[in-house]
């Protein structure tokens, strides 16, 4: 099916939602008309994308960082 083995997805992610949540996610997948999956994968990698765009290149080039907050505490640390 792929030419390039490193498209193959092998690794899976699982979520929960609520009912709520899960009748909002199941409404933008019928106006848009993809596939619930599809519409997670293009969120979640939108927003790293984002994510490591907006963050200066020597804290990711590290093995581990965190993003520090404005009052100067360590919110998330990263390790590789």
């Amino acid at each position: 099916m792929y030419c390039d083995p490193d498209l193959i997805r092998n690794n899976h992610l699982r979520l929960r939602y609520n009912e709520r949540e899960l009748e909002e996610l199941n409404l933008a997948v019928s106006i848009c008309g993809e596939q619930r999956a599809q519409i997670i994968r293009n969120l979640s990698l939108e927003w790293a994308r984002n994510l490591i765009a907006s963050t200066p290149a020597h804290i990711v080039s590290r093995k581990s960082f965190g993003v520090v907050g404005r009052n100067g505490e360590i919110k998330y640390r990263f390790a590789a």
